[in-house]
């Protein structure tokens, strides 16, 4: 009879820590998910400054092109089209590129979640520490 319960209370905490590590997954998994959209919301924030920048830079050529004479002005606004193009087409490479990451993030979880539970666990004592001082 006491061997039936202690099996029964064996598989119990078995079942506990599985679903604590895999919870502990999903919380990982959660944190890769907010970083990812951090750094996007921080890449778009970056571009849409950089624009303005441009657009100012563009009315300011603009102005000085009108006194120089508009030929100036042509050139200027290649520039600012060309480094238009360049900013978009850094901003779709670094998009892939975090997309990618992401994936290989969860991909890497999923294939090793004692790793990520284990790297979640020390994540989280260093934070505890840091968080005390």
């Amino acid at each position: 009879m006491q061997a039936a319960t202690a099996s029964e209370e064996a598989r119990d905490r078995a079942e506990d820590a599985e679903a604590a590590r895999a919870q502990a997954a999903r919380e990982t998994a959660a944190r890769a998910d907010a970083e990812f959209e951090d750094a996007l919301v921080s890449l778009a924030t970056e571009i849409a400054t950089l624009r303005r920048d441009f657009q100012k830079l563009i009315d300011q050529m603009g102005r000085v092109g009108d006194a120089a004479g508009h030929g100036a002005r042509a050139a200027v606004q290649a520039a600012a089209t060309e480094g238009w193009g360049a900013s978009e087409k850094a901003t779709s490479e670094l998009g892939a590129e975090l997309g990618g990451l992401r994936e290989e993030l969860v991909r890497t979880a999923r294939q090793h979640p004692w790793r990520t539970v284990g790297l979640a666990a020390a994540a989280g004592i260093v934070l505890g520490i840091l968080m005390r001082r």
